[in-house]
């Protein structure tokens, strides 16, 4: 989650702001006012207790009838996806959750900087449920997020059921996308990084067949040896013998 800023407008009757736009995403919340905004050629009445939300590059204006105060939040990040335009009533979760940051920024405590960002991430979250998000990352999104994360931990416990947690992706959609996109499902995918750093260490180091199976991410030498003879045509100690047999060629 990418949180950019956060600020509290106090807006005299009257005001007016012309059409802009951000290289942000922006949820505002309404706090007395009686205005409108408007997005694009559409023209939207603001209450108190709404709030507005303005996706990155989309450009809007604003004016108030009455003295209102706006709490500005602007955010980055894949949780910003499927944010749709337009006008929300507000939620008690989200009054509280945007008084908190307020709070937050007042006193600056430790950890205050973390604790904006996760409720940033709530904030957005909630705020795509009103306005009738999906409850799963945008496929194309996700897809490119799992690849970084086995790319990152291949050599450490994953499934596809941990990638469709942390990414809030359904494990179908996600092996679905994914296989789309890159031609193999997730878990092929991680099988192929840890047997190519396998190849690696192999024809690089002189480490024990066991300890290489457990830096790479398998679960067993046993295991990490039917594997990788199934993938390559042979098992690790013959690719590490024909593997040194033609460096020593070369030389």
């Amino acid at each position: 989650m990418g949180f950019v800023v956060f600020f509290i407008e106090h807006s005299p009757a009257g005001n007016s702001c012309g059409p802009h736009e951000h290289n942000f995403s922006e949820i505002v919340y309404i706090e007395g006012s009686a205005g409108h905004v408007c997005f694009g050629e559409r023209r939207k009445r603001l209450k108190d207790g709404d709030i507005m939300v303005h996706p990155a590059h989309t450009v809007h204006a604003a004016g108030n009838i009455r003295a209102a105060r706006h709490y500005c939040l602007g955010v980055k990040g894949w949780e910003t996806e499927g944010l749709g335009e337009g006008v929300f009533k507000s939620t008690p979760e989200l009054r509280e959750r945007m008084q908190s940051i307020r709070h937050e920024l007042e006193r600056k405590d430790v950890f205050y900087k973390a604790l904006i960002e996760a409720k940033a991430l709530e904030i957005t979250l909630l705020v795509r449920r009103l306005s009738g998000g999906s409850d799963t990352r945008a496929p194309s999104v996700a897809v490119e997020h799992a690849r970084d994360i086995i790319d990152q931990r291949f050599d450490r416990k994953l499934s596809i059921t941990h990638l469709a947690d942390e990414l809030m992706a359904t494990t179908d959609v996600l092996r679905l996308a994914f296989k789309k996109r890159y031609g193999v499902t997730p878990m092929r995918y991680l099988v192929e990084k840890r047997i190519n750093a396998a190849k690696e260490m192999l024809a690089g180091s002189s480490k024990k067949i066991g300890s290489i199976a457990v830096e790479c991410g398998f679960e067993s030498e046993y295991y990490f040896s039917r594997l990788f003879r199934q993938v390559t045509g042979a098992s690790p100690r013959d690719y590490r013998a024909k593997a040194v047999a033609v460096i020593h060629s070369q030389q």
